[in-house]
C-alpha cells in the first residue's frame, strides 16, 4: 500500500448536478467522505460557485472541530433523509453535532459532580 504521504490528492466537482439535478452540497459531503476513507486530499472545483465554496469551507471545518467520522456522519445523513427535515443538509448536520456535543458534555459534567 501507498504511503499516506505519497499519495496524490483527488480532483474534483459536482459530478451529477448538472442535467441529473443533483445536490452539490450532498455531493461534494459524499466525495469527502470517500477521500477521508481513502486517506487521500480533495481538491474541490465548485466552478466559481462562491455560495457552495464557502459552505463547504466552513463544513468541512466543523467536522474536523467536532471530529466527526465517516461513519457517523453516514449515520446522521441516512436520519436526515428519513426526517423530512426543512432545514437544509448542512444546518442539520450543524445542529445535530452541537447538540450531541452539548449533551455529552453535559453528562461529562454531570458526572464529575458525582
Amino acid at each position: 500500500m501507498t504511503p499516506v504521504v505519497n499519495r496524490s490528492a483527488i480532483a474534483t466537482g459536482n459530478w451529477g448536478c448538472g442535467a441529473f439535478g443533483g445536490d452539490p452540497r450532498l455531493k461534494a459531503l459524499l466525495q469527502l467522505m470517500a477521500a477521508a476513507e481513502c486517506q487521500r486530499d480533495m481538491a474541490y472545483f465548485t466552478f466559481n460557485d462562491a455560495s457552495l465554496c464557502s459552505d463547504l469551507h466552513n463544513i468541512h471545518a466543523f467536522l474536523i472541530r467536532h471530529e466527526v467520522t465517516v461513519r457517523s456522519l453516514l449515520n446522521v445523513l441516512q436520519q436526515y433523509s428519513k426526517s423530512g427535515q426543512s432545514l437544509s443538509l448542512y444546518d442539520y448536520i450543524y445542529q445535530f453535532y452541537t447538540k450531541y456535543n452539548e449533551s455529552t458534555d453535559e453528562e461529562d459534567q454531570n458526572a464529575s459532580n458525582t
